[in-house]
């Protein structure tokens, strides 16, 4: 297997099988791995590979105005039942205070 075919294999992983990045990551770093350390062949730097795409994450947590904005619009729902099963789950890296 040469450049072209491991770029083509690497490629195809993010093209049609739709595996995540961290997947396409880790199988070039395993061929990279057995032609480096175990076949003893060095592999010239491969260019031209389709990454595939890191999916948009969105914010998981809220600023204090924007907890008390929903807790408002919230209907038939004590904003007491809310609050506490929400800190039972809250950890301090979830935890953002607004400078205003």
């Amino acid at each position: 297997m040469g450049e072209a075919e491991i770029r083509t294999f690497i490629s195809d992983l993010a093209s049609k099988r739709l595996v995540a990045a961290a997947t396409q990551t880790v199988a070039l770093s395993v061929l990279l791995f057995l032609y480096r350390d175990v076949l003893k062949k060095e592999q010239p730097f491969i260019e031209g590979i389709e990454r595939a795409k890191k999916p948009e994450r969105l914010p998981v947590v809220f600023t204090k105005d924007e907890v008390t904005e929903i807790l408002s619009r919230l209907d038939g729902v004590s904003e007491k039942a809310v609050s506490d099963a929400q800190l039972i789950q809250l950890r301090t890296g979830h935890l953002y205070y607004s400078k205003a």
